[in-house]
């Protein structure tokens, strides 16, 4: 398969951001250079307050707000105070590029239903075609805010792919054979899955290979229509057969549904599982949606005493996958889609958006904090419960897939405390 060179330079550009910000937790303002020998880190803006730590000329440090009244509040080596302006050289963070995001839609040819608000409850407002391309300018319990012919609404993210906007603003026509992304799966394996599957190629037939990657020899094509019986699942491809012929096909092109199961004889998670935005027998392409509203546990959780340190272990498998806004996986997240993808692994089904997530689990107090807990902030200037999700990791510390970071990444608690806030803590895990 060939590799375009476009997706070569966007890999290669994500991966080298993420290995910088592993090194070091993005500035918030901007970087310091002390300039002078025994400059004082002090607990608070004030000749008078307990010093912390004391640096030599040339130390570097984090600068995470303005000076106020001669004083810089900066970190260093993990711990947040104040050092005076006086002895710091500081160079402020460029203001990252506003990003944008285009839509293509993954109906199977048919039109997409356009509403005026985030759900199917809400009125139609208009129609877009198959063919059209849409500018996403945001995104809330899982639909994507747009506009078409000068009317602006939402439309259900379970039918449109999104990509980031590039300076070559073309978009592939869809190939006869959907092409899968070139790097590895980056999602550890997950136990077989068994149900059934509908293709979304955009009627386009779809290759069947001998094992799970394109580097296996292709067993047989596959049409739009069929309906296929998946026996199993392995690095993002499902198993299934057809005509006879046994083989696997990319998960990026196949709607699935899981089988159903009898209830565990043991007890459900304490947090239940919730919809995953698929709406069973109304959809929004007029053609039938085979998406489940429920998620069955592959197999429910063990022990609660050391299940939130499994939940982090899961999570540091993610590090350095990229970040694209309204990202499903394996290949990509957005913040709630990491999120939700790692509680899936031990059987608990989160909402999509980082709003919806702040429904799921329960409320607890950050001083009764553990590794595993689920954390949710608010921007500054937005009216929403919720618009960044990230998973606690002990020590101060978080896992996220980071928007400003490009990539799934650790930062500090105090990291891009100048645009949001925290507002909740919520325990998935019981």
């Amino acid at each position: 398969m060939r590799i375009s060179s476009r997706f070569l330079r966007t890999a290669l550009t994500s991966a080298l951001l993420c290995v910088v910000l592993s090194v070091s937790a993005f500035a918030a303002y901007g970087t310091g250079t002390v300039t002078e020998n025994s400059l004082r880190l002090r607990e608070r803006a004030s000749t008078n307050a307990a010093i912390l730590n004391t640096v030599d000329k040339g130390t570097k440090v984090i600068v995470l707000e303005d000076q106020k009244n001669g004083w810089y509040k900066v970190e260093l080596n993990g711990t947040v105070g104040y050092m005076s302006a006086s002895y710091l050289s500081v160079t402020p963070t460029p203001a990252p590029t506003p990003k944008t995001y285009t839509g293509k839609l993954n109906t199977g040819g048919s039109s997409l239903n356009m509403r005026s608000g985030p759900g199917t409850s809400y009125s139609k407002v208009g129609s877009i075609p198959a063919s059209a391309t849409l500018t996403i300018t945001d995104k809330e319990n899982g639909w994507y805010k747009t506009s078409y012919n000068g009317v602006t609404g939402y439309v259900s993210g379970d039918y449109v792919t999104v990509t980031e906007t590039t300076s070559s603003n073309t978009t592939p026509s869809t190939p006869a054979q959907p092409s899968t992304p070139a790097q590895p799966n980056p999602e550890p394996s997950t136990p077989a899955t068994t149900g059934t599957g509908k293709l979304n190629t955009g009627g386009s037939s779809l290759n069947m290979r001998s094992g799970p990657g394109t580097s296996y020899s292709k067993v047989s094509s596959i049409p739009a229509s069929a309906t296929l019986t998946i026996t199993g699942k392995e690095n993002g491809w499902y198993k299934t057969s057809y005509n006879g012929v046994t083989g696997y096909v990319s998960g990026d092109y196949v709607i699935f549904t899981p089988a159903k199961t009898e209830t565990p004889a043991e007890p459900a998670p304490t947090n239940p599982p919730s919809s995953n935005n698929q709406t069973s027998g109304n959809t929004d392409t007029g053609n039938t949606n085979t998406g489940s509203t429920t998620d069955t546990p592959s197999n429910p959780p063990a022990s609660t005493t050391d299940l939130g340190a499994q939940v982090v272990a899961y999570a540091k498998k993610f590090l350095g996958i990229p970040y694209v806004y309204g990202a499903n996986g394996p290949s990509s997240y957005d913040c709630s889609s990491f999120t939700q993808a790692v509680y899936k692994k031990f059987g608990y089904s989160l909402n999509r958006s980082a709003a919806g997530q702040y429904e799921n689990g329960t409320a607890i107090d950050f001083s009764q904090i553990k590794p595993g807990d689920l954390l949710l902030w608010r921007s500054y200037d937005s009216s929403k419960a919720a618009t960044h999700v990230g998973i606690y990791i002990g020590n101060n510390m978080y896992i996220h897939a980071s928007s400003t970071g490009g990539c799934v990444t650790i930062n500090n608690m105090n990291y891009g405390a100048n645009v949001r806030k925290l507002v909740g803590v919520r325990r998935i895990v019981n």
